[in-house]
């Protein structure tokens, strides 16, 4: 599939940050649901051969099962069930994979509208809509309606961020005290340039 890039460009305003991310996804969504299926789902996100990772599927739900392992280890502190928030949920694949495994309520947060929509009937139609639930917002902002969450994560999502402060202090204001922030994304480090 022809994919269309995304162009941040230096000196843009955040609001047209924001912009031209949620243009990339309203744009490419599509594409990502038609060809980015693997057997157990979908993923709009890359998959990660780890060591001990043998095939696709297990590739793609790599980072999902570190996540489960890390919210699992949670149950122990907190109530049932586990509050978790998902920071740029695209449609919803890594919220599902957790709600069928764990005790949890789970909010995604996407900038897409398009996103939004198809991730709330995804939730509708897997039968955990009682549990779960999309909100079309900037993850980086404030956010009354999203409550408290005893663990937050961001899946190849921080990078998108136009201010890395604003993203931090947004999970620091949804994290309980006691819970757990995950992110999972490419860094691009200064001896990656050289």
């Amino acid at each position: 599939f022809e994919r269309r890039p995304l162009a941040l460009t230096r000196g843009c305003s955040l609001v047209d940050q924001v912009s031209d991310v949620r243009g990339y996804y309203e744009a490419n969504t599509p594409a990502f649901e038609r060809y980015c299926q693997y057997s157990a789902g979908l993923a709009i996100r890359r998959a990660v051969w780890a060591p001990g990772v043998t095939s696709r599927d297990e590739a793609f739900q790599y980072v999902d099962q570190l996540i489960a392992s890390e919210s699992t280890a949670l149950l122990s502190q907190f109530d049932r069930p586990l509050r978790i928030c998902d920071f740029g949920c695209g449609v919803g694949t890594s919220l599902l994979f957790l709600a069928a495994r764990l005790p949890i309520e789970g909010t995604g947060i996407t900038i897409s509208p398009l996103q939004a929509r198809a991730c709330n009937e995804r939730f509708r139609a897997s039968g955990f809509g009682e549990h779960l639930r999309c909100v079309e917002a900037d993850f980086s902002s404030a956010h009354s309606d999203i409550g408290s969450a005893h663990l937050v994560f961001s899946i190849e999502a921080f990078v998108h961020s136009p201010e890395p402060a604003a993203f931090f202090r947004a999970a620091a204001r949804c994290v309980v005290p006691g819970g757990l922030l995950v992110i999972c994304d490419d860094v691009l480090s200064g001896s990656a340039r050289e």
